[in-house]
């Protein structure tokens, strides 16, 4: 399924969603958005990393 939200895939009981965006951002910024736990709570929700998988719980974007 692909669609201007994302692409969703399923393999069994796994699931990726995968995201595209071009952001008028500095790729540094993008990148800790991402990478620092406070930063990505801001950008997306609270979120938990481990053993390779993202639990998240969205709470908008930061922006219009």
């Amino acid at each position: 399924m692909t669609c201007h939200e994302g692409e969703l895939t399923v393999h069994g009981e796994l699931a990726t969603l995968r995201f595209e965006r071009r952001l008028a951002h500095p790729v540094a910024a993008v990148w800790a958005a991402i990478t620092d736990p406070v930063q990505r709570g801001q950008w997306l929700g609270a979120t938990t990393i481990a053993d390779g998988f993202i639990e998240m719980t969205p709470n908008g974007p930061p922006y219009p």
